[in-house]
């Protein structure tokens, strides 16, 4: 009887070892997508620009008309990112000038967060008020499915359809315990300056 209650809490040890052990390993391989996730993003703007750079400096050689010392590829890289992003800072600005609207977001998605921050649409047009956007999230994160909400106090057609697709450009974080999709909300509200 003694071997048989030594071998029951063996055994029990050994279950319990192993469900703690793939637990953890469950947790590291979710940690391990959310960063795999992150970094295509960062890769898909580093080939983009690179991509940049190779026709810049075919365009270049081509017209003979560069006349400064060459630089090195992450030269290159850097020196083109940052003109992205003055372009992008650039045009924001413009457009914030010419329109006399600003913009925030919320949020609501059970046991979820935003990677980063929500998009925000590229067009504001002149009206305040507020739109909410159903959305589809997911277990990666990725937003599937989008519609507006009735009850949206804007009715410009660009603002609404640039609502719809900040709303798709927007990344949760990755959750596999959850459903296939998981069906929350973003709410953009548009104030006059």
């Amino acid at each position: 009887m003694d071997t048989t209650k030594f071998l029951l809490i063996l055994v029990i040890l050994l279950c319990g070892v192993t469900g703690y052990y793939s637990y953890k390993t469950s947790e590291e391989v979710k940690t391990l997508k959310q960063q795999l996730q992150v970094t295509e993003l960062k890769v898909d703007s580093l080939m983009t620009a690179t991509a940049k750079i190779a026709q810049s400096t075919q365009t270049t050689r081509s017209t003979g008309t560069r006349q400064q010392q060459p630089r090195s590829f992450w030269e290159e890289l850097f020196s083109s990112l940052e003109e992205e992003q003055k372009k992008s800072d650039a045009q924001a600005r413009a457009k914030a000038a010419k329109e006399k609207v600003t913009v925030s977001a919320s949020y609501r998605l059970e046991d979820r967060y935003v990677i980063g921050k929500v998009d925000l649409p590229d067009y504001l047009g002149s009206q305040a008020g507020t739109i909410t956007v159903n959305i589809s999230v997911s277990q990666v994160g990725t937003v599937k499915k989008t519609s507006v909400a009735d009850g949206a106090s804007i009715t410009d057609p660009e603002v609404v359809e640039s609502v719809r697709k900040a709303a798709l450009k927007t990344n949760f974080n990755s959750n596999f315990d959850a459903p296939e999709l998981v069906e929350g909300t973003i709410t953009y509200t548009f104030k006059a300056k």
